[in-house]
């Protein structure tokens, strides 16, 4: 019943494209797009913050 907790951490979709690029570990393609777009996503949400962030302490 605590799965979806390891379903929201970047780590596991990591590790299921790594898991389909060196074992040959069936994932469909959907589930790939899925994958990629949850960790664009979180890196450009993560860019953003840190980007206001360093640029608040800037003109601090």
């Amino acid at each position: 019943y605590l799965q979806w907790i390891g379903w929201i951490s970047p780590v596991w979709h990591g590790t299921e494209l790594s898991r389909a690029a060196t074992y040959g570990h069936e994932v469909s393609g959907a589930m790939i797009a899925v994958h990629l777009t949850f960790l664009t996503v979180l890196s450009a949400v993560g860019l953003v913050l840190a980007r206001r962030v360093y640029a608040r302490r800037l003109t601090s």
